[in-house]
């Protein structure tokens, strides 16, 4: 709702807000990068303030990324990625689907965008179950975070 209120009003503090909400989903990079890029705009003090500390809270998220337990970290992702799926949709919009969304995949990474990579593959394979889409999102992980012990536990 953030993203389509910052496109019908331009304000910045919407902007903020969709930012922010992508930071909680845990797309730290991301953030980063769009909180780096809103403070080379026209900003209130205030809303200044809250774009500096949303960009250090999103960099220390990326450092922060790799140093949770590991089994914690493990533990969260693989049940996410291993828990039983069952989809209402049709074959073929599934099927049409699933093009779409490793379409994305794929861009994302030709984009260095992993983290939108890696949540592109991780919707195809929560529909498909196919081995191919749980390799591109464990090579996502591994790109983002080469110590991933997802991606580790899903390569050995």
């Amino acid at each position: 709702w953030f993203d389509c209120a910052y496109c019908l009003t331009g304000s910045p503090s919407e902007l903020l807000s969709t930012i922010n909400m992508r930071l909680r989903l845990g797309q730290c990079a991301l953030a980063k990068s769009l909180y780096e890029q809103v403070l080379q705009m026209a900003l209130s003090a205030p809303q200044r303030e809250v774009a500096e500390r949303k960009l250090q809270e999103a960099i220390e998220a990326i450092a922060n990324r790799g140093t949770l337990p590991r089994q914690t970290q493990m533990e969260d992702e693989m049940q996410q990625l291993l828990a039983e799926q069952v989809s209402s949709t049709a074959e073929a919009e599934l099927q049409l689907l699933l093009r779409r969304l490793r379409e994305q995949g794929h861009f994302a990474n030709a984009q260095s965008d992993f983290e939108a990579a890696q949540m592109w593959f991780d919707c195809a394979w929560s529909l498909s179950r196919q081995v191919i889409d749980l390799l591109s999102a464990a090579n996502m992980r591994v790109k983002l975070v080469e110590t991933s012990p997802v991606a580790e536990a899903l390569y050995t």
